[in-house]
């Protein structure tokens, strides 16, 4: 299972607390390089840098972590969550996938 994980993006911004507890719950909070301002689960990962509050994405944030992929509700952020996830690709092509 650890050769499947490798292959994904190492750094994730989760833009909902769900995304961010599911990571920490898996183990894999090393991946997360960005959260949302309202994040309070874990109490852990108010330590990471805030990018987005609630559906206002902080895009120079985003492009600055150089994320491979970002981790969002859809619903919540609707037709900018494609712009976010394309931002964040686009910023991690360039170091090739950190």
């Amino acid at each position: 299972m650890m050769d499947r994980l490798t292959s994904y993006p190492r750094r994730i911004i989760c833009l909902t607390e769900e995304t961010t507890e599911t990571l920490y719950l898996l183990g894999e909070q090393e991946r997360i390089v960005g959260v949302s301002g309202y994040t309070v689960r874990p109490p852990e990962a108010r330590q990471k840098p805030k990018v987005s509050a609630f559906i206002n994405a902080k895009f120079d944030k985003i492009l600055a972590l150089e994320a491979g992929r970002a981790a969002l509700d859809e619903d919540e952020f609707g037709a900018e969550s494609r712009r976010v996830n394309a931002l964040a690709r686009s910023a991690a092509s360039r170091k090739s996938w950190k």
